[in-house]
């Protein structure tokens, strides 16, 4: 295909939607292809390869906010290479913050599953300390 793809192929070949490549061109995340005289849009090879990218940071934990900005970062260079590195470690701690909560919160749950088993059907210990929670001293956030 000399000429380039259509959304369809694109979408096929990239494993993601046609809504979903229209929303990257919105955000500019690819370029908005050229359309043919009959119409229909024509999409480079490296669109596919944009999008495989895309798929593969938001993999990594990444926004498509943060894509955009890694995708804005110049050509490799020394510079570039450690804005890359530096925006990758920032994610890891972040998901090394996000990993420290969910075991925290493992804890907590074995722990009342716990409690549970220990009750025998007695009484529930999870509703009882329901019922003494005062909602206004929850930090509920709107």
């Amino acid at each position: 295909m000399g000429e380039g793809y259509t959304i369809g192929q694109v979408a096929s070949c990239s494993g993601v939607t046609i809504d979903t490549i229209r929303v990257y061109e919105r955000q500019g995340l690819i370029e908005v292809p050229k359309r043919r005289p009959n119409g229909y849009r024509h999409y480079p090879k490296k669109s596919i390869r944009r999008i495989n990218f895309i798929k593969w940071t938001q993999s990594l934990g990444f926004t498509l906010k943060e894509i955009k900005e890694i995708l804005a970062i110049s050509p490799p260079s020394t510079r570039a290479c450690e804005e890359i590195r530096h925006r990758l470690e920032f994610k890891l701690n972040c998901v090394e913050r996000e990993l420290k909560k969910l075991l925290c919160l493992k804890d907590v749950l074995e722990s009342v599953i716990q409690t549970c088993s220990m009750t025998l059907g007695e009484h529930c210990p999870v509703l009882e300390a329901l019922e003494q929670i005062d909602l206004e001293d929850l930090p509920i956030t709107r």
